[in-house]
């Protein structure tokens, strides 16, 4: 040992070096920083685009060639320009009828399950993208051509019937005027129109366009109508203090509304428009102006009705909200009643008609040993009666009437017995205004329902997955006389 000196005389002994530990040999992993938020806004970017491909591809394979998915383009003949120019662009796509419907069904349920994805994370969406996207698919679904069903057709030759044959389509059907070159596209030969006076009195001034025009003008009209509620969402989205964006997105890129409302061009976005108008001058405080947009609505489609007690509830004065109201409703009905007479069949007709072979009010019925009828018809719309006033009792008593009113309108969406997948969008607006947890999960199950029930493969999903049993022949025959 060597010795250390000190201070002292007595020599220190340094303590023994300890022996070195022998490590064990390990392989050096470098960490790496992952940015969180940035991985989110990827995964959220890259379900938008998937989404967006997604649409694109559905349009590009419907726009192909006739298929089930545009019943329309079967037609051929004089009516090919029904494809649209998405035709000459469209890939080949299967022959087999049942790989056509698989297709269908998987890419918009891929659709919805990005949807879904984009909606969560749409606060790392930048604006002018979720926008771009919203703007792009409307487009695609302009130049596409109609999917599934074919009520854009109706609504023409109702104009026809009392614009150039003088029969009034509140009494007659299609069939009344078979020589009218429209009828060989109608589906609805021998019911009357169901549709309010005011967007009856609307289709006339697309008469004078031909069949050709008034197509190409009322999906023209559809997709700006869409847009507009989009755009007085954002607004009642300010107003409401919620995120714009997210509200905007979960409205105009829900799958079904693009698919089946917009890509069908149905005329449920012109009832919504004035439905949204006065949301807005409820929020801004402009009540006179909200009573007279409620009563508008109903006289586009009667659905509307359905949120009237609501947006009175909500308006801050009361009193000229209402007054307003019932004034423009009595004279809408009064024209309505000049114009068409009193008999409006159509209304009645269409809550007869059983399009589909599932719904909510058949399969309960089922559970209690009723067929569709109209025991079961009145039960149901009792129970809808029951549903709407205890919404507007809790509303009266202080409860959120924005809430209130997306619950009204998955209620009705529910009690129907023709339920259409377009019909999400009666709750979709307020359930992305209101911050409520419950109606955002309810709005999504009802998307989730109505998907379920459209695809072609319902059958085997609810008869033999589910052992829904359905409405039975006897009810789908009855329609089939009706309409056809």
């Amino acid at each position: 040992m060597r010795e250390v000196a000190s201070t002292a005389d007595t020599p220190v002994v340094a303590p023994p070096r300890p022996l070195i530990a022998v490590r064990p040999w390990r392989l050096a992993i470098p960490r790496i920083a992952v940015d969180r938020e940035a991985l989110l806004r990827g995964l959220a970017l890259l379900a938008l685009a998937t989404q967006v491909g997604l649409t694109i591809g559905l349009a590009l394979v419907v726009s192909h060639r006739r298929t089930s998915l545009a019943p329309m383009m079967n037609r051929g003949g004089e009516h090919l320009w029904l494809t649209g120019p998405l035709h000459y662009i469209a890939p080949v796509v299967p022959e087999h009828g049942w790989g056509i419907s698989v297709l269908f069904s998987s890419v918009l349920a891929g659709t919805i399950v990005c949807y879904l994805a984009v909606i969560r994370l749409a606060h790392l969406i930048p604006r002018r993208t979720g926008l771009g996207a919203i703007g792009l698919l409307h487009a695609i679904m302009l130049i596409a051509p109609v999917f599934i069903l074919s009520d854009i057709f109706n609504y023409i030759d109702f104009a026809r019937l009392g614009l150039l044959h003088g029969i009034n389509p509140y009494t007659h059907g299609a069939a009344a005027a078979r020589h009218d070159p429209t009828f060989p596209l109608t589906t609805w030969h021998h019911m009357p129109t169901p549709y309010g006076p005011l967007f009856t009195v609307g289709t006339y001034a697309l008469v004078p366009l031909g069949k050709v025009g008034a197509y190409v003008a009322l999906k023209v009209l559809a997709v700006a109508a869409s847009l507009g509620c989009v755009w007085l969402l954002w607004r009642c989205a300010e107003a409401r203090r919620v995120d714009p964006l997210r509200a905007a997105m979960f409205m105009g890129l829900n799958p079904l509304l693009l698919v089946y409302g917009v890509g069908g061009a149905h005329n449920d976005f012109f009832m919504l428009l004035p439905v949204l108008a006065a949301t807005l001058y409820v929020l801004r405080g402009r009540d006179t102006r909200a009573g007279v947009a409620a009563a508008v609505a109903p006289f586009l489609k009667v659905t509307a009705a359905a949120y009237a007690p609501f947006l009175a509830l909500g308006a801050h004065r009361r009193r000229p909200a209402i007054l307003a109201g019932a004034v423009v409703g009595a004279i809408l009905l009064i024209g309505g009643v000049a114009l068409f007479g009193t008999d409006w069949q159509g209304l009645h007709n269409q809550e007869s008609v059983v399009l589909g072979p599932y719904s909510i009010p058949t399969e309960v019925g089922g559970l209690l040993g009723l067929s569709p009828g109209p025991t079961l018809r009145t039960l149901t719309n009792a129970a809808l009666a029951g549903v709407l006033g205890w919404l507007f009792v809790r509303t009266w008593r202080g409860g959120d009437w924005v809430v209130a009113a997306g619950w009204a309108g998955i209620a009705l969406a529910v009690s129907l017995f023709q339920p259409m997948p377009w019909y999400v969008m009666w709750a979709l607006p307020f359930a992305a205004l209101a911050r409520s947890r419950a109606l955002v999960v309810g709005t999504v199950a009802l998307t989730l329902a109505m998907f379920i029930n459209c695809t072609p493969q319902q059958s085997l999903i609810l008869s033999h997955g589910l052992h829904l049993h359905g409405t039975g022949p006897k009810a789908g025959r009855a329609t089939r006389a009706l309409l056809r």
